[in-house]
């Protein structure tokens, strides 16, 4: 999906000045003056304007240009001294969307000047525009000049408005004449951009599929082979701008301190009197974040609109994602649902509105994750399947159950059924790792009576089931999946399953009695490991590698604390977490995890602390890196579409220290 930040960021060409020219004679002097440049502006957005994106614009020869996008979205940028084809590259300093990309396939002439909007919508038609499927391909000089030209791009247009006809006419556009690249737009959640909020790209590591709110369940996929769909998709049932409103009135409420927020009226218009989300029913419960301190003034993004549904009484809602920024400039986001109301309420500012937030109605905290992981060995010792240990990508889902959260206290098993998994699902169990408190975990063995008729805790520190995995280039062996509980034992076809799909949660208690059942919808499309070969990741520290992850480092003895420190890639999805994993072949798991704020290079993580901040085993030490252990450090992160990518650099010390695939 993502092209290299070599291919991304190149150097910017240095452009001589024209030399002045001084003619004496006459009793008069004269300069010729420069012509003026070409240049090309537009709006750069993804639905909401993308404040200060970074652009860079790529010719055919290699030759660059930059410019900065205002708070507004909009831009103006010089190509006076580019050739075309160029392609321009956009991406948003907050993380909060993926990379755009648009194409000039001519560009205008000297003193001219052209829009170039740089958009969901351009991207997808550059996404048309190649074999892959991956507009950021075009930065490669030699595939933007073969792909690039005006007959291509008209093509491209043509065939995204034919999928796009009935949303562009509910928003009095023509698919007929409308120009995604040059049509000058607002970022106001009209006309343009009101198309743009109703569609998302997204991509799985296979391909691009253009999705529409309205209906995700039929896309269109894209790459230089398609033409246009039998029928457009399918357009939202209500306008763009409906949820236009929470951003501010969230932000209102946010700017209450945390103890107000209960009797703050922006809160109360906002969520409905009968919210919850995963058996919350705070938000401030339900999103951990909004806790903190520097939750109070954080700002809001503009509400993603994932699906539209109708709820089991038949009212009109939406699954939503909500981008946030804390004051420290910690990001996040976090997914709910909104509904439509059977009256209008007034807001606190004499306005009206017809929705507010409702939240999932889940009485158990649960979600399901889509994740990607790029796991770096440092070993070179045998691993369970008697093969040295090989660096490589898997993706999966993370079924995540808590057992601390609401109403859980009786759960001793957790049963999930749904796309992808085996036949019979799979179980998770309490972990008896350190810093696992708030989690379930798939265990290494399938137990041999499911589900089980006595209690059970199960060694095992993982949520994630590994379905999609690829070896990582230049690794002398090919890895070989290990025959674990959590490894499926065929590679996974992405497009087999739904795009937001839907998985069954039966919970059981000690004795093996089924308690409860339910439904969690994933806010996530499936991925391929092939994610994480096209994604730029972060680099850890080579201090932390000689130090904490060689035997024999000053930091490899067992320690309360660690210190991890990278280099971060601009290119890659923000940087939320870190964690440190430890395991041995006959000692329990001490697990650690961190926050970090946006833009950090390190942090400290303690022993015992789980992803929610508590300390769940005081006194507890990581490992020590000793023959029969091994350790992880692990940066997380999470891209627009909510996929997690998780970066582990790992060491393990002896062919008996546990598998760590």
């Amino acid at each position: 999906m993502k092209r290299s930040s070599t291919q991304l960021r190149m150097a910017l060409t240095a452009i001589a000045g024209a030399a002045a020219v001084c003619a004496c004679g006459g009793g008069s002097d004269s300069s010729p003056s420069s012509p003026p440049a070409a240049s090309v502006q537009g709006t750069v957005a993804s639905g909401a304007a993308i404040a200060n994106a970074a652009l860079t614009a790529t010719d055919v020869n290699g030759k660059t240009a930059t410019a900065t996008a205002g708070a507004d979205g909009t831009y103006t940028l010089d190509v006076g001294q580019l050739s075309a084809p160029v392609v321009v590259v956009a991406t948003d300093p907050q993380g909060r969307a993926d990379p755009l990309v648009s194409v000039i396939a001519t560009l205008p002439a000297a003193g001219a000047s052209s829009t170039v909007n740089v958009t969901t919508l351009t991207t997808a038609i550059g996404d048309l525009l190649t074999a892959s499927g991956n507009a950021l391909d075009l930065t490669a000089p030699a595939t933007l000049g073969a792909n690039v030209q005006p007959a291509a791009v008209q093509k491209a247009s043509g065939t995204l408005n034919s999928a796009l006809a009935d949303i562009l006419q509910q928003n009095g556009l023509s698919a007929s004449s409308f120009d995604a690249i040059a049509t000058p737009f607002a970022a106001n959640q009209t006309g343009a951009d009101a198309v743009i909020d109703s569609v998302q790209l997204l991509r799985n590591g296979s391909g691009t599929t253009l999705v529409s709110n309205g209906s995700p369940a039929q896309g269109l996929a894209l790459n230089n082979q398609t033409t246009a769909p039998a029928a457009p998709l399918a357009a939202p049932p209500v306008a763009a701008n409906t949820l236009g409103f929470m951003s501010g009135l969230l932000k209102a409420c946010l700017s209450a301190q945390v103890a107000q927020r209960g009797t703050n009226a922006s809160c109360a218009a906002a969520f409905d009197s009968h919210y919850m989300d995963n058996g919350y029913t705070s938000v401030d419960d339900y999103v951990a974040a909004f806790q903190l301190a520097t939750s109070v003034g954080a700002s809001v993004g503009q509400p993603v609109t994932l699906q539209y549904f109708k709820d089991a009484s038949n009212t009109q809602s939406a699954l939503v994602r909500i981008p946030y920024t804390l004051t420290d400039g910690t990001q996040g986001s976090f997914v709910t649902t909104a509904h439509q109301l059977a009256a209008p309420i007034t807001l606190p500012d004499g306005s009206t509105a017809s929705w507010n937030l409702v939240g999932n109605q889940l009485k158990y905290d649960a979600r399901t994750e889509s994740r990607v992981t790029l796991r770096t060995f440092l070993d070179s010792f045998a691993d369970s399947t008697g093969n040295p240990d090989v660096s490589h990508y898997d993706a999966g889902m993370s079924f995540v159950f808590n057992p601390q959260g609401p109403n859980a206290s009786n759960v001793n098993a957790v049963q999930v059924t749904g796309p992808g998994l085996p036949t019979g699902g799979l179980f998770l169990f309490r972990s008896s790792a350190c810093g696992t408190a708030n989690y379930l975990a798939i265990p290494g063995t399938k137990p041999a009576t499911l589900p089980p008729t006595s209690s059970l805790t199960v060694a095992s520190d993982t949520n994630e089931y590994r379905w999609s995995w690829q070896t990582v280039a230049g690794a002398a062996t090919t890895f070989t999946p290990p025959s674990k509980y959590f490894w499926d034992t065929s590679q996974l076809d992405p497009s087999s399953v739904p795009f937001y799909p839907q998985y069954t949660y039966e919970l059981f208690d000690s004795s093996g009695n089924p308690l409860d059942s339910f439904t969690v919808t994933s806010a996530t499309p499936v991925v391929s490991a092939n994610l994480g070969a096209t994604t730029p990741w972060a680099t850890v520290g080579q201090d932390v590698v000689a130090n904490f992850l060689t035997p024999g480092g000053s930091a490899a003895g067992a320690a309360t604390t660690a210190s991890v420190d990278w280099t971060p890639n601009a290119d890659a999805p923000p940087l939320l977490g870190v964690a440190v994993l430890t395991l041995g072949k006959s000692t329990a798991g001490v697990d650690g995890v961190t926050s970090v704020p946006g833009g950090a290079t390190s942090a400290t993580v303690t022993a015992g602390v789980d992803s929610t901040g508590a300390q769940t085993c005081a006194g507890s030490q990581f490992l020590p890196l000793v023959d029969g252990n091994y350790r992880i450090v692990q940066l997380r992160a999470k891209n627009a579409n909510g996929v997690r990518f998780f970066q582990n650099v790992t060491y393990r010390d002896g062919a008996s220290a546990p598998n760590a695939s």
